[in-house]
Formats: C-alpha cells, structure tokens, sequence
C-alpha cells in the first residue's frame, strides 16, 4: 500500500482540493530536494524537514515552530499521507499539545471524524506530560479514527523552544498504515484547537500537497563542464477556472543543433511561483515533422487552431508529475539530442489540475535540459 499515513500534529497533510476554510494558506518548499517544507497554516508557522535511514527503513521527522514558538494549550497538529486522493480513510498521527498529551495511531472515518486504530504501534521514545501524538487515519467522512496500532515513534518535544521530531517505519504490519515508498506523496495538512471531532469543523484548517517522502541520493555523474542548458516552456499560458486543463507549447530549438548530435544528462521540472498545486504533470515530447517544418503553438491541446501536423509531436522525451525531482542520466548514457536528420521542434503539453476554480493564473512552467556535446558510450531509450 503506497503512502496512506497522516500524522496528526495539528498540521494535517493534504492531498491538491483546496483550503476549507477558504483561506490561501502558503506551502512552499524550503529546498531543492524537497526534504524541507516551510509551512504557515491557521497563523502558525514553522519549518518541517524529513531525513529517511535506508538502513534501518525509518523516516524522520522534525518541526521547528517560527511563530508562535509555543503553541496554545488545546492546539493540536496533523500530518497524514494518502496515495488514494481522498480525505476519508487517511492515515494519520496526531499531536495534541494540551493535557497529558497522547500520541495516538488513528484514521478519518465517512464523516471525516478521527477514530482509533484498532492496532496502536506508536512508541514512546522521549515523553513530556505536556505533549503527545497520536497515530490515526481518515474514515469516509473525514472524521478521525485511532489506529490500533501506533505506528508513530514520539522521539522528543522541546515546548519552549518550539521543537518537536518524531519517527516511523517506512512500513508497517498495519494495513490501515501508508506505506512509504519512493514516488508522488499526498500529504494532508491540518491544524485546530479543542477537542478534533471532524476535519470539517470550522475551527479546523486543512489543505493538500504533493510532495516525495524518499529522495535517494543521487550526483551529478561526469564532468560536463561544457555542458549548456535551455528551458522549454509554456509562454504565458491563461489557466482558465476550470478543473482540468492541457496545455502545448511547441518550441523550436537551435537549427544549429542539427549539426551536431548532443546527449542530454539532465532534465529539471520549472514551475512557475503560486501554480506548485496546479501542475499536475508535464510531458515534453519530440516532433517528427518534416525537416522544414516550421510549426509553433501555444494553447489549449484541445483548440480547434492547434496545427494539425502538431498532432506528430508524440515521441517522449520526458515526463514529471507532482512530487517529482530533477532526472539524472548514470555517466554510461544520455538522451539523443540533435545531429544529423534532428527536427528541432519539441512540445511540452501541462496538465493543470484546477479544482479551486482559481482565476487569473498565468504560467511559465516546463523542463530545463543540461545538453553536451561529448557523447556518453550509450543512448538511452
């Protein structure tokens, strides 16, 4: 079962459906491997990073609260994890700061309530009265349920100094529990105050993201000094209020690179500032026209103007989704880029997944590709 884990400190992650209080609340990522999340939900703010131990198969977690550096006594926090792109059934840990604290395995019902897992798998590592977590899920309403087991391992809480970490396995024996594994994580975000009796409460905000969990470690491979770089991407693309939207953009590239054939070693997703939870995904594709073709579009995939020949535009070069890091190709190939009976036209066709409705959006998005000229022993497919 891929990532169907939420952890509820308050700080619930979401899958892409928006905000239920309507506010515009900002997640952005704090660096480039995605390992660090600076979030501000519901006037709190606070940085969350993740390291996971191949080794031991542990991921873990730690928040660092900027403002306030202490939370009020009956605040509570959320994360979870789903791959399904529903709320009800999430699986979530919930921290609660008042009381004797809990940390407690749980899930969302129908009703989007917490309800207690019947297996309760979280271990208590370090333990201020002060503070807790519980271990849970979402049921179909979105009303928290207690995972049995408790699956959350409570590492420590500084209250003062706004500190908390804590662990869990990348997979449990629990089949309510997500499974961590490398690919596109929906995280559930939430946070409130007083007793959670449903995510739907108004005293509850909540949103989604996409993001990755496993990050294996991976360099640069080769010394392409010589290398160059050039972005493929959507010229001022209007994202209609609508909830599904393609978009193609073909470019034509350098002639010059008929000259001369390149491989490509790198390829890096671009997307435009504020539109992180639009872009659903991106395909850059090459086109095989004919040698003089001329061809350039920027619209709807759809539209009726869309050149016909475009339609040939259908050999995959590459391909990101949500969540989704820089490529690297391994030091013994790249990808055949230009030379001899090269097209130099290539498409890149975005998918905007709008359920918000949002208004007024205008994107750049697209690939960045680091190409050189010294070939590598293999073309890779």
């Amino acid at each position: 079962m891929l990532l169907h884990f939420i952890f509820s400190l308050a700080l619930l992650f979401s899958s892409a459906f928006g905000n239920h209080d309507g506010k515009h609340h900002h997640l952005k990522e704090h660096s480039n491997d995605q390992t660090s999340l600076l979030v501000e939900l519901s006037g709190i703010k606070y940085n969350l990073t993740w390291c996971a131990d191949f080794d031991s198969q542990e991921i873990t977690f730690k928040v660092d609260f900027i403002e306030p550096k202490q939370l009020d006594d009956d605040r509570w926090l959320m994360f979870g994890f789903s791959d399904h792109g529903k709320l009800a059934g999430s699986d979530f840990c919930l921290f609660n700061n008042g009381g004797n604290g809990t940390l407690i395995d749980g899930y969302l019902g129908d009703k989007l309530e917490p309800k207690i897992d019947v297996h309760q798998d979280c271990n208590f590592i370090a333990y201020d009265r002060h503070n807790g977590h519980l271990d849970g899920y979402l049921g179909d309403k979105l009303e928290p349920k207690i995972d049995v087991h408790q699956d959350c391992n409570f590492i420590a809480y500084d209250r003062h100094n706004g500190h908390l970490v804590f662990r869990r396995k990348f997979t449990t024996c629990d089949i309510r529990d997500y499974a961590v594994e490398p690919g596109t994580t929906q995280f559930l975000l939430a946070t409130g105050h007083g007793e959670f009796k449903s995510l739907l409460d108004k005293h509850v905000s909540y949103h989604l993201r996409y993001n990755m969990l496993l990050q294996y470690p991976v360099k640069f491979p080769g010394d392409d000094s010589d290398a160059k770089t050039m972005k493929i991407l959507a010229k001022d693309a209007p994202v209609p209020a609508e909830q599904t939207t393609y978009w193609c953009a073909i470019v034509k590239l350098d002639e010059n690179l008929q000259n001369l054939k390149h491989h490509i070693v790198k390829l890096e997703p671009v997307i435009s500032e504020g539109l992180e939870q639009i872009v659903h995904h991106m395909v850059l594709y090459h086109c095989a026209m004919e040698q003089d073709a001329s061809e350039v579009y920027n619209g709807k995939c759809q539209a009726d103007e869309r050149p016909e020949m475009s339609h040939l535009c259908s050999k995959v070069m590459a391909a990101w989704s949500m969540g989704a890091s820089t490529v690297f190709y391994p030091k013994e190939a790249g990808l055949p880029f230009g030379g001899k009976g090269f097209v130099p036209l290539v498409m890149v066709e975005i998918h905007y997944n709008n359920p918000g409705l949002k208004s007024g959006l205008i994107d750049n998005s697209g690939f960045k590709i680091t190409y050189t000229p010294h070939l590598r022993p293999h073309d890779a497919g």
